[in-house]
């Protein structure tokens, strides 16, 4: 049962890697708290935390995120509610525009440009350029 409640929680994770648009090869910490009566799940993610960092590739620490936060959500895991935190820098490739996480917009000055009933978000001060 143990080891089950533990995959849930990876598949959440692996979950928000997606919609963070992350690949397997970029490194990352996950940080998580859990809300409310959490019994079983605190049990679980102490007793099975190797199986989900191994499984993750991953640390998963249960302590305030420090660092370049990338995306936050709020998941449920078997009932409980776990707030999931995925940090690290990740490195982009040049032209690459940045995002804000969560909020779809540049992470720059950057100015909307629209032709043709397509918007498109330009960087004014690209770093590099």
């Amino acid at each position: 049962m143990d080891e089950g409640l533990a995959r849930e929680v990876v598949n959440r994770v692996q979950k928000l890697r997606k919609k963070a648009k992350l690949v397997p090869t970029d490194k990352i910490t996950v940080h998580y708290t859990i809300k409310g009566k959490a019994g079983d799940l605190v049990r679980v993610v102490g007793s099975q935390k190797d199986l989900i960092e191994t499984s993750l590739k991953s640390s998963f620490l249960g302590e305030a995120p420090s660092g370049t936060t990338i995306i936050e959500e709020e998941v449920d895991v078997k009932g409980t509610k776990m707030v999931l935190t995925l940090v690290g820098d990740i490195p982009t490739a040049p032209g690459l525009v940045v995002q804000w996480p969560g909020s779809g917009r540049p992470s720059g000055p950057y100015l909307s440009v629209s032709y043709n009933g397509q918007t498109k978000d330009l960087l004014l001060a690209p770093s590099g350029a």
